[in-house]
């Protein structure tokens, strides 16, 4: 919020949005949801304070002309080769052969990683990291059985949310060409989906077990 980035700020409310879905969605998870979903609601509401009327109408601004030029000029390196794409770490080489405008500033990326994956993989790389995305998500999913009683799972939920963020930002930057955003995402990925298949723990039996005494 305070370093104006637009894709950032939408990236997490949809965080929080996701969250309060989930919370409303399970309706079981009684108490402790009910008072996650009052502090998700009072971050925001914190959020919206404390943005100012410069602030909110620097995020009404959304003619980023640049960005959509790259998208408009990256799909039309896809068309060109849709099944394998150009090659992986290509994109910087072949791009100002098909870029539309004109700048003295070497363009890197392509500001979206999903369409800078068409360009370097094709159909068959972008069909891999949607099914990677889907098992993520599966796999995450899984946490929101006994989440409340499982410290674990809880931690699996909230990799889950980061994991988001990160997608969402994605559409707007190249956040996993970065080695460090990249190597955070696939550790919280791995959190996500390795928490969902940790079976389910009665750890006041075992805490109880460990000191010698028996729960009746």
């Amino acid at each position: 919020m305070l370093s104006q980035s637009r894709a950032g700020t939408a990236s997490f409310l949809i965080e929080m949005g996701l969250l309060l879905g989930l919370l409303v969605w399970r309706k079981k998870n009684g108490r402790i949801a009910a008072a996650l979903r009052t502090l998700c609601l009072m971050v925001l509401a914190f959020v919206l304070w404390l943005g100012t009327a410069a602030l909110w109408h620097h995020f009404t601004q959304l003619q980023d002309w640049m960005r959509l030029a790259m998208t408009k000029d990256g799909l039309r390196m896809f068309w060109h080769k849709p099944v394998l794409g150009w090659g992986l770490g290509t994109f910087s080489t072949v791009y100002p052969q098909f870029r539309s405008f004109y700048t003295n500033l070497f363009v890197n990326a392509a500001h979206n990683d999903y369409v800078q994956v068409l360009v370097e993989t094709g159909l068959i790389g972008f069909a891999a990291v949607v099914w990677f995305i889907v098992e993520v998500y599966r796999g995450g999913l899984r946490n929101m059985d006994s989440w409340n009683r499982d410290w674990s799972r809880a931690l699996g939920l909230a990799a889950l949310i980061g994991c988001t963020g990160l997608l969402i930002h994605s559409f707007f930057d190249f956040n996993l060409q970065i080695p460090a955003s990249a190597c955070l995402f696939y550790f919280l990925c791995a959190v996500a989906t390795r928490t969902g298949t940790l079976r389910q723990v009665n750890w006041a039996t075992r805490m109880s077990s460990s000191s010698g005494i028996i729960p009746t």
